[in-house]
């Protein structure tokens, strides 16, 4: 997927869908909603160090790194959110994880980071149970802005993305004014995906969902589902494709931005090139749970 970038003086940040701004490596799998899972205390959102991840440069000058993670058979995987600091610039990148967990207990990931000269490792002690902090280590280098960054840290639980959100913004045609719109998402994080080969395994950072949208004759609701193997949760960002019912895909993005994960703040919104409402996009919207 290729690289998104927006520009906004004094910062330059990669933002909006993060799939557009790293290379979600996932296959697409459909979920299962509320489908129970083994325990696993690794799993969840997780705000690993610093700041949650956003367009602004980290106060401590050094990583914002949120995650969502999830473990099977001693295997981790995940998605993640990442800001850059280089100067007076910043970057935010999405990207996958993977890693395993040793026979002593403890564990090591890395991130697949879709720009060139970067790189990130963490390791850590799983909690000893669900949404207690844990520690660890981490090591960023940036080739391109030459410098490595690491240091420990001790993790932060975020919110499960679990209930209903609500907000107004306006569906925008690209010209003239724009139809006030009223969205409400009913979001459940966690459930059974099914891989590529058929088998199921429970995965801690899959979403499920609808959207319901009143204000325009063009769509009224939609499913969320996954047309481009996206993983939907990357730390304290989303990325939530729905179809909807007049065919056409609504995609919106952005960032939860208390601990939380109350608030919701959609940056990026836009209709697929189908349906009654092709190509239009959305207004900056803010969800409420």
């Amino acid at each position: 997927m290729r690289l998104k970038l927006l520009v906004l003086f004094p910062v330059l940040v990669c933002v909006g869908l993060l799939s557009g701004c790293g290379p979600w490596q996932y296959s697409p799998y459909s979920v299962a909603p509320g489908a129970p899972g083994p325990p696993a205390n690794l799993d969840g959102n997780w705000l690993i160090t610093g700041d949650l991840p956003s367009s602004s440069l980290p106060k401590s000058g050094g990583l914002n790194f949120a995650a969502s993670l999830s473990t099977s058979n001693g295997q981790v995987t995940g998605a993640g959110a990442l800001t850059i600091p280089c100067g007076d610039l910043v970057g935010i990148y999405g990207f996958a994880i993977s890693g395993s967990v040793s026979s002593s207990g403890t564990f090591t990931a890395q991130a697949s980071i879709g720009a060139s000269g970067l790189s990130l490792t963490f390791s850590g002690t799983p909690p000893s149970q669900n949404d207690d902090a844990w520690s660890g280590t981490y090591t960023f280098v940036d080739s391109g802005c030459p410098q490595t960054l690491s240091g420990k840290f001790t993790s932060t639980p975020l919110g499960n993305l679990t209930g209903t959100y609500t907000g107004s913004a306006s569906l925008w045609p690209g010209y003239g004014s724009g139809t006030p719109v009223t969205i409400t998402l009913q979001l459940t994080q966690g459930g059974n995906i099914t891989l590529p080969g058929g088998a199921t395994e429970y995965s801690a950072y899959a979403l499920s969902g609808t959207m319901t949208i009143t204000g325009t004759t063009c769509f009224h609701s939609g499913t969320l589902t996954n047309p481009e193997g996206q993983v939907e949760v990357a730390g304290n960002y989303v990325t939530l494709p729905f179809t909807m019912d007049d065919g056409s895909v609504f995609t919106v993005g952005g960032s939860f931005t208390d601990l939380a994960a109350n608030t919701i703040s959609i940056a990026d919104g836009r209709v697929s090139q189908s349906g009654a409402c092709a190509l239009d996009s959305l207004t900056q919207l803010t969800l409420q749970r």
